[in-house]
């Protein structure tokens, strides 16, 4: 019945795959099966199906598959009359190594790099735009099956999906470029490239919270960390200019629990779960307003402390300017203004305008409320707080406000509890909420870490390098990469 043999077929995918056979007779016909379940007949003339047509020449029939997917792999049979005859098709991927995606540091070198089945000529697309070659953006053929693509000092706007395109067929991969962290901006050219030199070995999010607590002076802004922190007020002293608490409390990003330091010992320390959670406790004296300016961030939380007994009314903007700041009132102008001047530089008028809230977030605590004696004496002094900031130019800042007194822990400990909540939950809104790393970095930060939670509050530099050489820093640039990185935790 046939005259030909049937012998296995080989192809890759966006090729044409052809099938053929001959038969003796030009009155026989025949019917082509996929895996036994797709049946293809033509009778006397060609038959068009999408990707696939069936025919005749005489005696040679053909089914023609104009694009081969690997899809089309299988066992397919041929029948004449009574005779059956099987063979097998075997379509290889086009890509044998296919692109992989990329997270990698703002001006760090990426390369994009496949393997494909065989020479061929391929072009190269972002977001479906086709790039060239340029200053920036290097094409190669390596052995002439690898294609490589490299984008120099990569930029946020090189940000987005990557294709390779040999016929119709592509290989997609996406690009994620992260933000240099805002301290490492602030560093030295030299310190800034070591940084991303040691980027390049592989990178990981660091999570930081940083909680800026202002307001006027003896309004319970430093007993307020104490009650978050789970600690007693009975020491507590007015603070001369900032109390920075750092390495005393992390956050469990899944659970939400809160560990604070004597705890630290007790927990796994890894930092994909845990989130630092740093404070800065400023003094409420107007002798330190100048100098608070210098730490103050768009990448923060800010909880602005203020004592619900006091008057809450305000004069008028011109007064607070030429006067000192004697109603409650004012300190909260004063302090919203302050943290708007961040919002301003990062947006314009328009959008600030337009948004439901702005960033940084604020929280605004009311404390001193156990010297309000009287429930409705109480609600009264809440009710005028809320009709004066229901009408204020920056309450957009403001997520939250709570009513509590510092000296009451227990009474209060719904709203301590529900303030820390808050805290985790804006710090993810935050645009800049996480700090990419050099892997390294991190975990040289977890061992320092669990050197502080064994008692080791001093090592010495040597100390340091043969923590650093543990951690993977390279033997050649070890001190200047670990001088760096302190320059970083400083």
């Amino acid at each position: 019945m046939f005259t030909s043999n049937f012998e296995p077929i080989y192809c890759i995918e966006g090729e044409k795959l052809n099938l053929k056979c001959t038969v003796y007779s030009e009155d026989i016909y025949v019917e082509w099966f996929r895996n036994n379940e797709e049946r293809f007949k033509a009778n006397k003339k060609i038959i068009t199906n999408e990707n696939i047509s069936i025919g005749r020449d005489g005696r040679q029939h053909f089914m023609t598959v104009q694009c081969a997917k690997v899809t089309d792999s299988g066992q397919y049979n041929v029948v004449a009359a009574n005779v059956e005859k099987q063979f097998s098709v075997i379509v290889k991927v086009m890509f044998k190594r296919p692109l992989e995606n990329k997270t990698i540091m703002e001006g760090v070198d990426v390369s994009f790099e496949c393997e494909v089945e065989k020479a061929d000529h391929v072009a190269w697309f972002k977001d479906g735009d086709r790039v060239y070659p340029s200053s920036r953006l290097k094409i190669e053929t390596l052995d002439n099956t690898v294609h490589k693509l490299t984008i120099l000092q990569s930029k946020f706007e090189d940000e987005g999906k990557y294709s390779m395109r040999i016929s119709d067929i592509s290989s997609c991969a996406e690009l994620d470029v992260k933000e240099m962290p805002d301290a490492v901006k602030q560093m030295s050219e030299y310190d800034r490239n070591i940084f991303l030199e040691a980027a390049k070995s592989g990178t990981a999010v660091r999570y930081y919270i940083r909680v800026m607590i202002v307001g006027q002076s003896g309004v319970g802004k430093t007993s307020l960390l104490r009650r978050l922190m789970n600690k007693d007020i009975k020491d507590v002293q007015s603070t001369d200019g900032i109390n920075i608490e750092v390495k005393t409390c992390r956050i469990n990003l899944k659970t939400e629990e809160w560990i604070f330091s004597s705890d630290f010992s007790k927990t796994p320390n890894h930092n994909e779960q845990y989130a630092d959670c740093g404070f800065w406790d400023f003094a409420g004296q107007e002798d330190f307003y100048a100098t608070h300016q210098t730490f103050l961030s768009t990448n923060a939380i800010y909880l602005l402390v203020v004592d619900i007994s006091q008057d809450f009314t305000k004069k008028s903007y011109q007064d607070m300017i030429e006067n000192e700041y004697d109603r409650i009132g004012e300190y909260v102008d004063f302090w919203l203004d302050n943290i708007h001047c961040y919002t301003l530089n990062d947006r314009n008028e328009d959008s600030i305008n337009t948004a439901e809230f702005l960033n940084p977030p604020v929280l605004i605590i009311g404390t001193g409320i156990d010297k309000i004696l009287e429930e409705k004496d109480r609600g009264k002094k809440i009710d005028s707080f809320h009709a004066i900031l229901r009408n204020h130019p920056k309450r957009k800042h403001n997520r939250h406000s709570y009513f509590l007194s510092n000296h009451e822990p227990f009474e209060y400990k719904t709203e301590f509890e529900n303030i820390r909540t808050q805290i985790l939950k804006l710090a993810a809104e935050i645009p800049k909420w996480g700090d990419n790393l050099p892997t390294r970095w991190i975990i040289l930060e977890k061992e320092i870490d669990s050197q502080i939670d064994k008692g080791n509050l001093i090592i010495s530099y040597e100390e340091a390098m043969k923590l650093a050489e543990d951690c993977s820093f390279p033997i050649k640039v070890i001190d200047s990469e670990l001088k760096s990185f302190l320059t970083y935790e400083t």
